[in-house]
């Protein structure tokens, strides 16, 4: 669960960064 949770915050930085 850990692992979908931080993979879930990488793809929205991204987006914010974007």
């Amino acid at each position: 669960i850990a692992q979908l949770d931080r993979a879930g915050a990488r793809v929205i930085s991204t987006s914010t960064l974007d």
